[in-house]
């Protein structure tokens, strides 16, 4: 059964290859029996690629291509766009798409879209990059927060949604953080480098980094200014899913975050939230802080 199927695979291998290589379609059209030789196709095999027309190939593949790198891009705002601020930066996000991991799972490949990513922050080593280095250890945080949250749910696990606790409750508990939570500290505040980025988004920051929109100099202006740090609390929940269209079997868990943000460095400070003190027993600051947080999911209750 696998022989019979290795020409299928063939085609299919070779067709993602032109769909997200410019110069393995520059190669079909100088030298196709060269490529098709090279991927391993032949007679009846091959004619589908004999055929193909130019025009139509690079239409359909900019168009995947702006999709895919949309989707890519989305879970990934902030440091898609200081990276695709900068000369050549799009092609260097783009470069992803003939990856190996584009032949994986959602999850895999926007995980892997992440090592990408951190790979091109140490290219060069410069002040953006180390300063972006944060804040995509924030992104990659929610990204593999929703990621556990979807599997907790897709095993059957509840993943509740913040619980509102009563005064008196509050009183007699013990605090400590919830499942499913990211805490970063960043050398400024995500509002700062989105104004910078002149408020690209997940929806449109690809778009904006194509159409060539975004200014590296505003990123390095944020870079270089005196660090104001703060700390960010994020806890993930499932906010509702649904049946894959088509048949498809696989569930799509719509995963939502709620964020607190803390001035300077208090990582540590949260650490402390472990269940071992009830909330009675804290100092004013960290009872106000507790409370705080508890009204926004970012602690729970033993």
């Amino acid at each position: 059964m696998s022989a019979m199927n290795e020409p299928v695979d063939r085609q299919y291998a070779l067709l993602l290859r032109l769909l997200f290589d410019a110069d393995a379609r520059e190669q079909l059209q100088g030298d196709p029996e060269g490529l098709l030789s090279e991927v391993g196709l032949s007679g009846d095999d091959a004619a589908p690629f004999r055929d193909v027309d130019a025009a139509g190939l690079a239409i359909d593949a900019e168009l995947r291509r702006r999709y895919l790198m949309s989707a890519m891009c989305r879970a990934y705002p902030q440091t898609a766009g200081a990276i695709g601020a900068a000369p050549g930066g799009g092609e260097r996000l783009a470069a992803f798409l003939a990856s190996p991991a584009m032949m994986g799972s959602l999850a895999e490949r926007s995980q892997a879209f992440g090592d990408h990513l951190a790979r091109l922050l140490t290219l060069n080593d410069t002040a953006v990059d180390r300063f972006m280095g944060a804040f995509l250890a924030f992104e990659r945080g929610l990204v593999d927060t929703a990621a556990r949250v979807r599997a907790a749910v897709e095993a059957g696990e509840p993943a509740p949604a913040p619980e509102r606790y009563a005064p008196d409750r509050v009183a007699r508990g013990y605090p400590t953080l919830s499942s499913f939570i990211t805490i970063v500290q960043l050398p400024c505040s995500p509002a700062v480098l989105e104004v910078a980025l002149e408020h690209a988004g997940p929806e449109d920051v690809w778009r904006r980094i194509a159409s060539g929109s975004l200014d590296i100099n505003r990123v390095k202006s944020v870079a270089r200014a005196a660090p104001a740090p703060v700390t960010i609390a994020a806890r993930g929940f499932a906010r509702g899913h649904a049946s894959a269209r088509a048949g498809g079997g696989a569930a799509l868990i719509d995963v939502s975050h709620v964020t607190v943000e803390l001035a300077g460095l208090q990582a540590a400070r949260l650490a402390e939230f472990d269940g071992s003190r009830g909330t009675a027993e804290l100092p004013p600051a960290d009872r106000a802080l507790a409370e705080k947080l508890l009204n926004a999911g970012i602690l729970q209750l033993l």
